[in-house]
């Protein structure tokens, strides 16, 4: 009788474990090469505007995603970003000289996801030139291949609307929120950047909820003025979506 009752249960238990087994497997695949394509060119698309910015000191109508640098420790929003590639590019016409991109390209090397974001793990590799008159002589030429962690949230599609950093694949938003450099690079089992003591843990805890001094907006205006233009609109636009 009990071996009966035994065998019923072990039975019925079965499709559970299956229906279980199944769904933790499905929840651990790695993304689909497409979508790590996808988000390589949006993250692509990032690092590109600020060459731009850099070459030709237009104030961007598109934000900057915040950044982390993991050489420097230190967290900048979007528009701290654009002051100081604008101050860069400053400091490079005070010397007589001039920023040139030559190649950009980004190479994907992995991806890590949970159900509300994904890490996009590829490395940079650009060249340019600073040089008082790079179409004579033998200007020379830069070469830089760092490391970055782009961080995307997880969402419902709707979210993808009017972000320029985001896009649509299998019914959900994918939308970069931060890129985070080596050597610093985002560890998600603690959710710190990887760094080495327990400050810059805390520090990194804090940064949603509190930038850096000096923070977002406060000299925005100020990069503007000087370039003539306009500063950057405070929302994003023309996502890409996969079928």
């Amino acid at each position: 009788m009990f071996r009966r009752i035994i065998v019923i249960v072990l039975v019925a238990s079965v499709p559970v474990l299956f229906f279980l087994g199944f769904r933790a497997g499905k929840q651990n695949q790695p993304p689909s090469d497409e979508l790590q394509r996808a988000l390589a060119q949006v993250a692509l698309k990032s690092l590109r505007a600020q060459y731009d910015l850099l070459e030709s000191g237009s104030i961007p109508q598109l934000p900057f995603i915040p950044l982390h640098d993991g050489e420097t420790h230190v967290y900048r929003s979007g528009e701290q970003r654009i002051e100081a590639a604008l101050r860069v590019r400053g400091d490079v016409l005070a010397s007589g000289k001039t920023y040139k991109l030559h190649e950009l390209n980004l190479v994907p090397t992995g991806t890590e996801q949970d159900d509300e974001t994904i890490i996009l793990h590829a490395v940079e590799k650009s060249s340019y030139y600073l040089s008082a008159d790079v179409t004579s002589g033998n200007p020379i030429l830069t070469q830089e291949w760092p490391k970055h962690d782009f961080i995307f949230s997880v969402s419902s599609p709707e979210k993808c609307d009017g972000d320029a950093y985001a896009v649509q694949y299998a019914g959900k938003c994918f939308s970069m929120i931060e890129d985070v450099t080596e050597p610093q690079a985002f560890e998600p089992s603690d959710e710190s950047t990887g760094c080495c003591d327990e400050d810059e843990k805390k520090y990194e805890s804090k940064i949603s909820a509190s930038p850096l001094e000096g923070g977002p907006g406060k000299n925005a205006g100020s990069a503007a003025e000087t370039l003539g233009g306009k500063a950057p609109k405070d929302h994003r636009h023309g996502s890409k979506r996969i079928n």
